[in-house]
């Protein structure tokens, strides 16, 4: 199960594996929050977030289940996935 919350106007998702959601992680110096004010709307199962990944036109997604979810997916190449804290973080921008 994921935390999500979709942007319906702008077509943008932001969704995250609901174990991490309201976790703090650093990047150098940096904290990162993944708050939930961004990425918590609802949980969904797989197939809705499939739904909304496919749907959306702006993705922000943090989490390695997320992410692998997007890799098999083939939204993203692998290569362009950054690590924040070990956790796995990527953007995606269609045209």
């Amino acid at each position: 199960m994921f935390a999500c919350k979709y942007f319906k106007k702008d077509k943008l998702l932001a969704a995250c594996d609901r174990e991490i959601l309201g976790k703090k992680l650093k990047f150098g110096e940096i904290d990162f929050e993944i708050k939930k004010s961004f990425y918590f709307e609802r949980f969904a199962e797989k197939e809705e977030i499939i739904h909304l990944l496919k749907e959306a036109k702006i993705i922000n997604l943090i989490g390695n289940k997320i992410v692998n979810l997007a890799a098999e997916l083939k939204l993203i190449n692998k290569e362009n996935v950054k690590f924040i804290d070990g956790v796995a973080h990527v953007q995606i921008y269609r045209l």
